[in-house]
């Protein structure tokens, strides 16, 4: 979670249904893959325009090389994400 504090943009990516996030400092968009996106964050949020993901409350799941996977039914405990 100190990565997300610390961040000033997200990258995020569909890989099948599951979207994933990662906390970055990077400035700009250049070298990423093309169904991989950088949006702006501040205070802890972000808005993703066009977004298919059902709202509600997802856990945190690390994975590989920084990337947390949003998995949803999200019991109240750990790290989460709330799509609205």
């Amino acid at each position: 979670m100190d990565a997300i504090v610390s961040a000033t943009k997200v990258r995020f990516q569909m890989r099948g249904d599951t979207m994933f996030i990662r906390p970055t400092a990077r400035k700009a968009r250049v070298n990423l893959r093309k169904d991989e996106f950088l949006v702006d964050l501040a205070g802890g949020k972000f808005t993703i325009e066009g977004l298919e993901q059902p709202a509600g409350a997802y856990g945190l799941q690390a994975d590989k090389y920084g990337w947390f996977a949003l998995t949803p039914g999200h019991t109240g405990r750990g790290a989460s994400v709330k799509v609205a």
